[in-house]
């Protein structure tokens, strides 16, 4: 399972998490790793199953497996942490009306 490799994702910002290799047969779930809250169902189909999330904040997901036709099902070893910053602050103001070249100004 992996996500966009060493990037982190703005608040509101679509990650997607990949999980190669998937089983015609076996449904599997993304969950919230630390309550196992439900975020999404795909059908296994013999390739790869691209999960679209958009946390709010930093959080960790697991993948459950469970075989359609038994009873069969358990975690899959590997998680995937999406790492979301904050959004940038936009209401910033100079408190100096005019800069001369070469000169600064405070935010």
């Amino acid at each position: 399972m992996r996500n966009r490799i060493g990037r982190c994702f703005c608040v509101g910002e679509t990650a997607d998490i990949v999980m190669n290799n998937s089983v015609i047969g076996v449904t599997y779930t993304l969950r919230r790793d630390a309550d196992d809250f439900v975020v999404q169902f795909l059908p296994g189909n013999g390739g790869n199953l691209t999960f679209n999330v958009s946390p709010a904040a930093t959080i960790v997901y697991n993948i459950h497996a469970e075989v359609d036709a038994t009873t069969c099902k358990g975690e899959l070893f590997d998680k995937s942490t999406v790492t979301v910053q904050a959004l940038p602050l936009t209401n910033l103001a100079l408190t100096d009306d005019a800069i001369c070249l070469d000169a600064a100004a405070s935010i």
